[in-house]
């Protein structure tokens, strides 16, 4: 008996591009949508490579192009996630300039091509989703450089939430592998909302060691060597400021991978400058955050956070409990102690590093407020 023949399908009405993946699968697409959203595809059918030229030469028939390290399943996945959004968006064109008299959703329901995650122009969270099938989606996501497509936000946005609250709450296993695998997803779809919770959830809802990342940058294995310090902190309903955890860079919402020594320290200090000025503002109510930090310098930095936070604002608090000296510094308040209520950090004391280094041993013992075995 022969060898079957490897299977074809089309995902595009109109084919100029056929994909061959791992398993053989010749999988015929409109190349357009992945242009949009994709700056290595747009590369690579470029005028200055040979894909590209004979794109342009030779639209007979599609033009393959081998794609041996990729999952069926994933790219077909992700194309028709980009293709459903590139078809909505100019059917809703073309019936404004009156050139289809259906509405979209009419066209939608005649239209065979288009998948149940796009019926609305919404990524839905109903029809079930693998947390490894998530996490292919987004190392093709993260390889070809499309996590700022507005489809892939929505879609990532919609999943990890979804799966991080069914991690949460399951009981049949240790959740630790699984809230490991849902942070390097989150850091490869570049979501920092997500990545921010699925953070916090590791350090309030884990215990124990947790299981290695398979997926490590250097800016992802800071920031998980951080979380597993700051797990070892969780007594008696206290935790260690959070300010390790990268949340998100500037008000771009985008976590930032750093190049060298020098740009992870300085992001460090602003990540950790704003997401303490976040915890202050949901604090306070009130508008504290500045409208952009980008090109402010790190003394510009420690600046804003003392006229802002430390010597206008009372309730802050501006001397250590540990050993009552003045906060002058946001080094010196970076560490503080906050309290988890009902699952809302709420800032209720301050203390200096070097009393936070110090430990229970070091401690000024006739003026900190903090119980010995509250102190680490």
């Amino acid at each position: 008996m022969g060898d079957s023949l490897p299977s074809e399908e089309a995902l595009s009405a109109f084919s100029d591009v056929a994909f061959i993946l791992r398993d053989g699968t010749r999988l015929r697409l409109n190349i357009t949508p992945l242009l949009e959203a994709s700056p290595v595809f747009r590369t690579m059918f470029g005028p200055r490579f040979k894909e590209g030229r004979q794109l342009r030469d030779d639209i007979t028939a599609p033009l393959d192009i081998p794609m041996p390290d990729e999952s069926p399943s994933t790219v077909q996945l992700c194309v028709r996630l980009l293709e459903d959004q590139y078809f909505l968006r100019t059917l809703s064109s073309d019936t404004r300039l009156g050139l289809d008299k259906r509405s979209p959703g009419q066209a939608i329901k005649t239209n065979p091509r288009v998948g149940p995650l796009s019926l609305t122009g919404q990524v839905t969270v109903s029809e079930g989703m693998e947390l490894w099938t998530l996490k292919s989606a987004a190392r093709f996501v993260d390889k070809y450089d499309m996590s700022a497509a507005p489809i892939f936000i929505r879609f990532s946005t919609d999943w990890l939430n979804a799966l991080l609250d069914q991690i949460i709450y399951q009981n049949d296993k240790d959740p630790k592998q699984d809230y490991v695998m849902l942070l390097e997803t989150a850091y490869l779809f570049n979501n920092a909302p997500a990545f921010q919770a699925i953070s916090k959830a590791i350090i309030l809802h884990t215990e124990g060691a947790l299981p290695p990342c398979s997926y490590m940058s250097r800016s992802l294995e800071r920031t998980y060597n951080a979380i597993t310090a700051q797990r070892s902190a969780i007594k008696n309903g206290l935790i260690a400021g959070l300010a390790g955890i990268p949340i998100w860079e500037d008000n771009e919402q985008r976590i930032k991978r750093p190049r060298s020594d020098t740009d992870l320290e300085e992001c460090r200090l602003r990540l950790d400058f704003l997401y303490y000025m976040a915890i202050a503002n949901d604090a306070k109510k009130g508008d504290l955050l500045p409208a952009d930090t980008s090109d402010m310098s790190l003394k510009d930095i420690e600046r804003y956070a003392e006229e802002k936070l430390l010597k206008p604002e009372p309730w802050y608090g501006s001397l250590c409990v540990g050993c009552t000296r003045e906060l002058l510094s946001i080094a010196s308040w970076i560490k503080t102690w906050v309290r988890v209520e009902a699952r809302r950090l709420t800032i209720v004391k301050g203390v200096c590093v070097d009393c936070m280094r110090a430990g229970p041993e070091g401690r000024n013992t006739s003026t900190c407020r903090i119980p010995a075995n509250q102190h680490f």
